[in-house]
């Protein structure tokens, strides 16, 4: 699942938005150790969608949740991890609680 996967991996990724070359959606930038999720202002659709919960939340999880270079993940299986993490995402913390009564 979408979650356990995150666990797995260990990510705790922070977000930002900044301005990239427009035909890049999102990227992932280091700085001095820390990675964090860089969603583009200049990307034509984040200007259409005026930067909306559902586009932020879309495009910052579809970066998380890229398979790293040395993991096999067919397109199916990173499409469902998507679509569970941000149902999740919109659903709110009453439906986290509903899946694992532990997180709070």
């Amino acid at each position: 699942d979408a979650v356990g996967t995150l666990a797995r991996r260990g990510l705790n990724l922070d977000w930002d938005v900044r301005s990239l070359d427009p035909s890049i959606r999102s990227a992932r930038a280091v700085d001095g150790g820390r990675t964090e999720i860089v969603i583009n202002s200049r990307y034509p659709l984040y200007r259409r969608r005026n930067g909306d919960l559902e586009y932020m939340l879309e495009t910052g999880l579809l970066e998380q949740l890229k398979p790293g270079a040395d993991e096999e993940l067919l397109v199916e299986e990173y499409h469902d991890q998507l679509v569970e993490a941000l149902s999740l995402a919109l659903a709110g913390p009453a439906a986290v609680n509903r899946i694992d009564p532990t997180a709070r």
